[in-house]
């Protein structure tokens, strides 16, 4: 009887070293899985990371690059606006000095005929006064000449100056008549000793 028990006895203490065996084996193989497992998580974490390091270096060149596409073309239109402003103010400035120079010209014309009438011979404007029939036929006779040559002036004239230009046509060719018509008026009395008498 004795000796069964002590063969239970036995057999029992082997089979709980065995049971702790298989499970400190089990155990160590469980950490070994988690160890494992947790070393994997831990790599596609950083592979995870690195990646989205990747994207937001790639979504930062992006960004940077439009913002200087977004500069450049500011800067262009800006460089543009200042162009035409300048242009602008270039024409200005021409059409300024355009203006100067005709009202230069329109008052040396002015004073030339003010001199002239005032070194005009009274015997010569009383002559001149008697042949006034002469003279306003002759310009009525000339008129369609100087609306033909204004009209052609016109139609060549640069656009913008086309009625500044016709009317400095009309000045000049009245001054010029006018010196004309003096000329005459001047070699008729010189021809006429007796023009008061007319």
């Amino acid at each position: 009887m004795g000796k069964v028990d002590d063969h239970d006895d036995d057999d029992l203490e082997t089979r709980i070293k065995k049971l702790e065996e298989d499970f400190g084996r089990l155990l160590k193989e469980k950490k070994a899985k988690e160890s494992k497992k947790a070393k994997k998580a831990k790599k596609a974490k950083k592979a995870r990371l690195a990646e989205l390091e990747k994207e937001a270096k790639l979504k930062a060149k992006e960004a940077k690059k439009v913002k200087e596409a977004k500069k450049t073309k500011e800067a262009e239109l800006k460089a543009k606006e200042a162009k035409k402003e300048n242009k602008a103010e270039l024409k200005a400035k021409k059409a300024k000095k355009a203006n100067n120079d005709k009202e230069v010209m329109l008052a040396e014309v002015v004073q030339i005929s003010s001199d002239e009438d005032d070194d005009e011979d009274p015997t010569a404007l009383t002559f001149t006064r008697s042949r006034a029939p002469t003279t306003s036929t002759s310009t009525r006779s000339r008129a369609p000449i100087t609306s033909t040559y204004n009209a052609q002036a016109a139609s060549n004239a640069p656009t913008g100056y086309k009625k500044e230009e016709v009317h400095l046509i009309d000045i000049t060719i009245f001054i010029c008549y006018s010196k004309c018509q003096m000329l005459m008026t001047l070699k008729c009395k010189l021809k006429m000793p007796n023009a008061h008498a007319i």
